[in-house]
């Protein structure tokens, strides 16, 4: 299963690194801290999974968002955020997300959600 992870902060980089390490055959290839560059690699690539930040250094990731799922319906997006409330909730629910998570309270969700997929 492969895995592109877009976000900004090398801490929860490097957390998300060590938590996805323990489920087998899962596998992040790319890390990327602004939209542009992650939606190229994805067009290159069209990964299993994207996990997503809504605020990036560059660009946003609920465009990327909007992008990847109008043209990639059955890659699964996950946004990581630490903005998790209904308004961008709603916003990401929208454009197609297929998980919407608080990175203060869900690192185990992520866990459990590719660990899921990773059995199917």
């Amino acid at each position: 299963m492969n895995i592109f992870l877009v976000e900004d902060s090398i801490y929860i980089r490097d957390r998300m690194k060590k938590l996805l390490r323990q489920i087998p055959d899962a596998e992040i290839k790319g890390f990327f801290d602004d939209s542009k560059t992650a939606f190229e690699e994805v067009q290159k690539s069209q990964p299993d999974i994207i996990i997503i930040d809504i605020f990036l250094k560059v660009g946003s990731g609920l465009d990327l968002i909007t992008k990847v799922k109008s043209i990639y319906p059955d890659i699964i997006v996950i946004v990581f955020t630490n903005y998790a409330i209904p308004f961008f909730e709603k916003k990401c629910k929208d454009a197609g997300v297929n998980y919407f998570l608080d990175k203060s309270e869900d690192f185990d969700k992520v866990f459990d959600i590719v660990n899921e997929f990773q059995k199917v």
